[in-house]
């Protein structure tokens, strides 16, 4: 349960949640539950429901709280304006925006975009820092089809531009220890790894690093030449890559598997699970094996399906 909170309110607290939303949602909540059940849902349930909804609130409340305290921001003013300090294409369809500020990360962070879109409607949406900790954050965006976000920042967002943002958040971040990492990763899955990479390269030179990456073509290749670059600090680094064009799928098979691997996966959710099914059968604990999804967390109920790219 310690977990679920953690996540819940990570994603909340890059969100901008704030308090007295839980009332809103507690009372809409209910009431979908009372037309679902309907008579079934005698007092006592719905007393039980509410008590167990406010148990799980109060813990999520607390828990934002000290997030937005440790990232140095209120509940009412949980993101901040930046300047777009370059612009650079990273592969096709793909781009990176720099931004200005001194703000500590951790490899494996993510930071929300606020979009104020031309039709009126507010989107937030997250991105993966794919800069190295200690340089100005840098996320990289793929533009997705008719994506309202990534379709904005490709057309619109230009060197000394501003965009509103959050603080870093996220917990897809290197566990302490030396352990061989294995980092696989499919398409825009990429940002983090290459995140990654820069922070080992500086902290922990000697420590094997494998990235296995899996895109369609070549040209969709993003950021390939700044994790060479890391991975030429690393003095036992091995950089896989698959191009579904000419190599195929995958196939985890190939992939490294030491006795204490330690493994991060980040892509679509089948890719994801194949690789994940490929290690555990390996002999890759599942404690070891940790996975970043973008988008809603589904990873749980997808059935095993041949790797996907997006």
């Amino acid at each position: 349960m310690d977990a679920v909170v953690e996540r819940i309110a990570v994603r909340h607290a890059a969100l901008g949640i704030r308090p007295e939303q839980y009332t809103l949602i507690g009372r809409y909540l209910l009431g979908a539950v009372g037309t679902v059940l309907g008579d079934a849902v005698t007092p006592a349930v719905a007393a039980a429901w509410d008590e167990v909804y406010w148990l799980f609130a109060v813990r999520l409340i607390g828990r934002e709280a000290r997030l937005y305290q440790g990232a140095g921001v209120t509940d009412r003013e949980p993101f901040r304006p930046v300047t777009v300090l370059a612009r650079e294409r990273a592969a096709t369809d793909t781009v990176s925006f720099t931004l200005a500020g001194d703000v500590p990360f951790r490899a494996g962070q993510y930071i929300s975009v606020v979009a104020d879109l031309p039709d009126g409607t507010r989107q937030i949406r997250q991105y993966s820092l794919s800069g190295a900790p200690g340089e100005p954050l840098c996320i990289t965006v793929r533009r997705v089809p008719g994506g309202a976000v990534s379709g904005w920042l490709h057309a619109t967002v230009r060197a000394g531009d501003t965009l509103t943002v959050s603080p870093p958040y996220g917990s897809f971040t290197l566990r302490p220890g030396d352990h061989p990492l294995l980092l696989a990763s499919a398409g825009v899955g990429i940002t983090p790894m290459a995140s990654i990479v820069a922070q080992v390269a500086a902290g922990q030179p000697d420590r094997p690093v494998t990235l296995a990456h899996a895109e369609r073509t070549p040209d969709r290749h993003a950021l390939r030449d700044r994790v060479d670059a890391h991975g030429a600090r690393l003095t036992n680094f091995d950089h896989l890559v698959w191009y579904a064009t000419e190599h195929g799928a995958l196939d985890p098979a190939r992939l490294p598997v030491a006795p204490d691997t330690e493994a991060y996966l980040c892509g679509p959710v089948l890719f994801m699970r194949v690789v994940r099914a490929a290690l555990l059968a390996r002999g890759v604990p599942a404690e070891r094996i940790r996975c970043e999804v973008f988008g809603s967390d589904r990873f749980a109920g997808v059935a095993a399906a041949a790797p996907a790219l997006p």
